[in-house]
């Protein structure tokens, strides 16, 4: 461990730390899972003197990322979107975090510049959102949020980096320690917590306002006749479908076209979507 500790920290003297960590923070506000931070700390430990201007670095190719993110969600959310989202299995929060960009999305997406929340979901859902969240929001919230985080972690290493890396080598083998135990208690409560809350939800009967029209009977296989809640990721494709339609119809722009796979969707059977706007019903 202690090895691998000294090889991160020369990072801040290669000629490549900074592209680096550039690279890094661009990747991860789009499709990259690890943080910027992890490298920013240890180029931060190993020359404190320019953790500033690493902070800069990670800022702006944060906030690149961030663009490109919004990218996906505005044009490629069927083709690349999705499947980023399924790969990292964040797709029940992406369909919830949606429903709460309408009035919310620049303080969602600073918040979750400024915190371990996954950026890069933020981002894509401001793209899909694109009609409630400009582009320059999307910058704005980021510049801040993200400035904020990174040039916090820079100024810090700056004024006590030759500090916190003494108290580190002095008590490395300690700190290894507890990072592990708090690793473990920390997959323990996870898994406690999904254990907890990962339970199917409530039948219809007990949320009558999210049910459905009965189903008629039909030739589609597995078709329910009963009434039933479409699930989630079938009912974030139909409000998808809807708002596409609506918008193609006050351009003046012809009807798109859909691909749905969804076999929840293949039945023949009647679904209501609601449209809203600051809460009022359209």
């Amino acid at each position: 461990m202690r090895r691998i500790y000294l090889w991160t920290l020369h990072w801040a003297e290669t000629p490549y730390s900074v592209w680096a960590l550039f690279l890094l923070a661009f990747a991860e506000s789009s499709f990259f899972p690890v943080p910027p931070d992890v490298l920013l700390i240890a180029m931060a430990l190993g020359a404190p003197r320019k953790s500033v201007r690493f902070a800069a670095v990670c800022t702006v190719g944060s906030v690149v990322g961030g663009c490109l993110g919004y990218a996906i969600g505005a044009f490629f959310f069927e083709t690349v979107g999705r499947w980023l989202l399924e790969r990292y299995d964040y797709m029940e929060e992406f369909e919830r975090l949606l429903v709460q960009f309408g009035e919310h999305g620049g303080l969602l997406v600073f918040i979750a510049a400024l915190t371990p929340i996954p950026y890069k979901v933020f981002t894509i859902a401001a793209g899909v959102s694109h009609e409630h969240v400009p582009l320059a929001v999307l910058v704005g919230a980021s510049i801040v949020g993200r400035g904020l985080r990174f040039f916090g972690l820079g100024v810090l290493f700056r004024l006590f980096g030759s500090r916190i890396r003494g108290f580190i080598d002095r008590y490395f083998n300690l700190l290894t320690v507890a990072f592990v135990v708090l690793l473990v208690l920390g997959f323990v409560c996870v898994k406690l917590f999904a254990g907890g809350s990962g339970r199917e939800a409530p039948p219809a009967e007990q949320a009558p306002a999210e049910r459905l029209p009965a189903a008629q009977p039909g030739p589609s296989a597995g078709l329910k006749s009963e009434s039933a809640m479409l699930a989630e990721r079938a009912r974030s494709t139909l409000m998808r479908i809807a708002r596409a339609s609506v918008e193609a119809a006050v351009k003046g722009e012809p009807k798109p076209r859909f691909n749905v796979e969804d076999p929840e969707l293949g039945g023949h059977q009647g679904a209501f979507v609601t449209l809203r706007t600051h809460g009022q019903l359209r």
